[in-house]
């Protein structure tokens, strides 16, 4: 479907509906390219798993024709698969000098021997690969050296946008170039690919600029230690935090292994200060409580994250309690709230004030997403036949695709992961085809399907709770020696109901023939409906039921 000469393949596999896992993929001419490789996070429906990852199965069968994996920026959910991903793909990658050195900590964080073919993408004119022609431009985000870019083939132009937004004073980088967009806006585009994120957000994004000054503000009526938490790769914001610290005679410390390689990144390339100090985890404790501000990764209430360890207790080298503020500088991303919401909640429960984006009447946060004002901007700019919105959860989408439609009457298709659309001058957007994508799990360090037994089984442990139902019997005179039965997640230890399956087990057992007895498969199936039958009266419940038969 992507040999065609005279139309472009769109193909997103990640990112649509959902946030993350960002995956784009065009064809023309016999050759692909994918845009990104990011992960996702999981919501309670997978117990266990907390990253998602996008399909590549159907890029893996193409993978001879994959010509190149472009990735836009480094944020996690544009660049945290690849090194999970890219030895099923082997392509070159083309990326800026900071993502590279990211990757390339990720990459040896798996153990992987073999490295990409790595291109920089150093600004210095077009780009070809195979049958297109790629130009790019610098866009203001949270994070360095984020790219926008046009695809150009001999069947039209698309705009791939990735991450963006029209930060008029950014932290870092230089305000995102308008003219460059109105540039190819006059040379024609087919399509637009864009950030959907925060399509239903009216106005425009507040300026990164202003958050140092609202930082500095909560931090004037703090009494205690300062903990703020954010992505780790949000270079910007660590350098709002560090300016606002200063202004209060505070000094800052780096608090988990991921925000400290960002920052030694963002230094090695020349994006923050080489001067800027921060203050080691052990001489934070040395320091007055009035005189700390710490920069915390878990902003999405993950367990294993600094901030969560802090909040349980479980933390050797940091406490906070009485006098101590949490301040949350990150969006909450769908799916994660029930986390945020009980680190919140331990955090109060050990007297810590908390201070979230939502009800803190001062700018703490700002995203690095266009709003709608921005949108616009762009819209008429590029000024594209067709609108394909991407990067967001299926209501975002739809704000996007209506604004397209009424800002510039332009053509839409809100497409979902897998859906191929075929792009030409002639005939505009076609759906060709729509292929079956199961999204993946990280499981304990492993690739697993999201509808894997595995997962349904640890729902339903989780849900239903479990029998384990040992019995011994004597190999020779098939005599019931022993019968022992545990029961996870239904009832207290030494529960009369645990007799009571074991009486069932036994009493089932001795009406059977020597053929049963002597047949473990055959012992096994009938046996299990004897116990789950005597939960089931009991309580209602239908547990997974695992039976072991010891012949002796």
């Amino acid at each position: 479907m992507f040999h065609d000469s005279d139309s472009i393949l769109c193909l997103p596999i990640g990112g649509c509906g959902q946030f993350g896992a960002n995956l784009t993929v065009y064809g023309h001419d016999g050759a692909l390219i994918a845009f990104d490789c990011g992960i996702g996070f999981a919501d309670e429906a997978l117990p266990g798993v907390d990253i998602l990852m996008p399909d590549i199965s159907w890029l893996e069968e193409q993978k001879d024709a994959l010509a190149s994996l472009i990735i836009t920026h480094a944020h996690e959910d544009h660049i945290g698969a690849v090194a999970w991903l890219w030895p099923r793909l082997g392509c070159p990658i083309y990326i800026s000098e900071f993502a590279a050195l990211v990757l390339e900590r990720k990459m040896a964080e798996r153990g992987y021997e073999e490295r990409p073919e790595i291109h920089i993408l150093d600004q210095k004119g077009p780009i070809g690969i195979g049958p297109f022609t790629l130009e790019y431009t610098p866009v203001t985000h949270s994070i360095p050296e984020t790219f926008s870019f046009l695809i150009e083939t001999p069947a039209g132009r698309v705009v791939h946008t990735g991450d963006w937004n029209l930060d008029p004073t950014p932290i870092i980088g230089k305000p995102t170039d308008m003219d460059v967009f109105r540039g190819w806006g006059d040379r024609g585009i087919l399509a637009m690919v864009g950030d959907s994120t925060n399509a239903p957000v009216p106005g425009r994004s507040v300026s990164e600029a202003e958050v140092a000054n609202g930082l500095e503000t909560v931090f004037k009526s703090a009494t205690g230690r300062i903990a703020v938490t954010i992505f780790s790769s949000n270079i910007a914001r660590v350098i709002s935090i560090v300016r606002a610290a200063q202004a209060c005679d505070r000094h800052v410390g780096l608090i988990g292994r991921s925000l400290k390689n960002m920052v030694d990144i963002a230094k090695s390339t020349g994006v923050m200060d080489a001067d800027m100090s921060f203050v080691s985890e052990e001489d934070l404790g040395h320091l007055p409580d009035d005189k700390i501000v710490m920069i915390v990764t878990g902003s999405q209430g993950e367990p294993r994250a600094a901030l969560s360890k802090i909040a349980h207790g479980m933390s050797r080298d940091i406490s906070l309690g009485q006098a101590d503020m949490v301040i949350f500088s990150a969006r909450s991303i769908p799916g994660n709230e029930r986390g945020i919401l009980d680190v919140q909640n331990a955090l109060a429960a050990s007297g810590v004030k908390v201070v979230d984006p939502v009800h803190c009447p001062h700018v703490i946060h700002v995203s690095g997403h266009p709003r709608q004002e921005e949108i616009k901007e762009i819209l008429s700019a590029i000024r594209p036949q067709i609108l394909i919105p991407v990067h967001g959860e299926y209501q975002m989408q739809s704000a996007h695709a209506k604004l397209a439609q009424e800002h510039i009457g332009a053509i839409t298709k809100i497409p979902d992961n897998g859906t191929a659309m075929r792009l030409s001058n002639d005939a505009g957007i076609e759906v060709i085809d729509h292929l079956e994508i199961a999204p993946k799990a990280i499981d304990f360090n492993r690739i697993i399907d999201v509808s894997s037994a595995i997962i349904g089984q640890r729902r339903k442990l989780s849900f239903q709770g479990c029998i384990l139902l040992t019995v011994v019997v004597d190999e020779e005179t098939l005599e019931l020696l022993d019968t022992q039965v545990t029961m996870l997640g239904l009832v207290e230890e030494g529960d009369h109901l645990i007799g009571q399956t074991i009486e069932a087990v036994e009493r089932g057992f001795e009406k059977l023939d020597d053929r049963v007895k002597s047949n473990e498969g055959k012992l096994v199936e009938t046996l299990r409906p004897i116990a789950r039958r005597v939960v089931k009266q009991a309580l209602g419940a239908r547990p997974s039921t695992e039976i072991h038969i010891s012949y002796v």
